[in-house]
């Protein structure tokens, strides 16, 4: 039996790279219509520059909600240039390839929204990256809330639709 899932808010990004040693580490939540915690993840990726690590942020979160069988993702992340590179027609100045493996992504058979957040309304997805900031390489997947990140959820909603 086929499932499809239909989200309707926030799925949030980050990526975190330790400057001296390139260390870096990507974390995503996928909450709710009401802001409630589904699902979160965060994977840590060795050396990595921080135009990458923004990218496989957004890579990973695709790859987990396609996973889900959701057929309606709107993509959050604090990050402006990346956001312009994605969603534009044309590979940008990075040249990279994992902009083309999004636009990949993207042409499936499903609805993607990928829109510019403040850092103010991506605390939870940016904690999540820094989870596992300079550790070996692997990854953690959430399916109940941290501790730390349910009332962090409430300010990220916060955030976004300025009340508070």
């Amino acid at each position: 039996m086929s499932y499809t899932y239909m989200v309707t808010s926030s799925v949030n990004v980050d990526g975190a790279v330790d400057m001296e040693s390139k260390a870096a580490a990507v974390g995503g939540v996928i909450c709710g219509d009401q802001g409630e915690w589904l699902f979160g993840f965060c994977h840590s990726l060795g050396s990595c520059s921080v135009v990458n690590v923004e990218l496989w942020a957004i890579l990973e979160e695709f790859r987990h909600a396609w996973r889900m069988k959701f057929n309606r993702v709107d993509v959050e992340t604090d990050c402006r240039d990346i956001v312009i590179s994605v969603t534009g027609n044309v590979i940008s100045s990075f040249g990279n390839t994992l902009i083309s493996k999004i636009h990949g992504v993207l042409r499936k058979d499903w609805e993607v929204v990928i829109c510019h957040i403040s850092r103010g309304a991506n605390v939870v997805a940016d904690l999540l990256a820094r989870h596992l900031l300079g550790q070996s390489p692997r990854e953690e997947l959430h399916f109940c809330a941290l501790m730390w990140c349910q009332a962090l959820l409430t300010t990220d909603l916060q955030n976004v639709v300025g009340v508070g």
